[in-house]
């Protein structure tokens, strides 16, 4: 079992192998129950509960597109915080040998939790995409672990699948666009690589010419 995991009546909390004399008592004593989650221990918790504000947020009945986008910052702050620490692996050790291995987070499901269901209940909003793939260029510029990094590219690109998917408005799709390959200049090449890759945006794109709404083309 890990903290916040349901436990069930008379359902097995732990196995021992082989058995020792003792032990289970030692584990029951050790394990603390509640009746609902606590984020105390429990960073998976607390994670879901900022995810829910965002997720409520984007829903049609409120549509209140700042308030997950502020939820999306937050969790882009943790996981650069989160940058140059290691997860624990569940295994403790005893006599160079393990005698515990319990259930732990990876960064994989981590992230998973953070940014799945905002990117799925906020795939029509282009503002909300785009805000996506800024936090996670921000998070692979100070990540140095291949692991993390490809599961940040994994996102970015379900980011881009979805874009491709439901941002109708070709302008909005290239907008879209322009922030992905800024991810991916940040990946490969760091700060240096990702402002010559804006620069080079800006110059690509032709300057805007204002549109004449009185202006009538073709034939009637």
């Amino acid at each position: 079992m890990s903290p916040g995991d349901r436990v069930f009546p008379g359902a097995p909390i732990a196995l021992i192998k082989p058995p020792v004399d003792g032990v289970a008592e030692a584990i029951r004593s050790a394990t603390a129950l509640g009746w609902s989650r606590s984020s105390a221990n429990d960073i998976e918790f607390a994670i879901r509960q900022l995810v829910e504000v965002a997720v409520r947020a984007l829903s049609p009945g409120v549509n209140d597109p700042h308030t997950a986008i502020s939820v999306v910052d937050r969790l882009g702050a943790a996981l650069c915080d989160l940058a140059p620490l290691r997860l624990p692996s569940g295994i403790v050790l005893h006599e160079g040998k393990p005698s515990l291995v319990m259930p732990a987070v990876d960064y994989d499901a981590l992230v998973d939790v953070m940014f799945h269901m905002i990117r799925q209940s906020g795939s029509g909003s282009t503002a909300v995409l785009i805000r996506v793939l800024d936090v996670l260029t921000a998070v692979v510029s100070c990540e140095r672990q291949p692991k993390r990094v490809a599961t940040l590219q994994r996102h970015a690109d379900l980011v881009m699948g979805d874009a491709c998917r439901s941002v109708a408005n070709p302008d909005d799709l290239g907008d879209v666009r322009k922030r992905y390959r800024g991810f991916v200049a940040m990946k490969l090449s760091g700060p240096a690589g990702y402002l010559e890759a804006m620069a080079s945006e800006q110059k690509a794109c032709p300057s805007s010419q204002p549109h004449d709404p009185t202006a009538i083309s073709g034939e009637i």
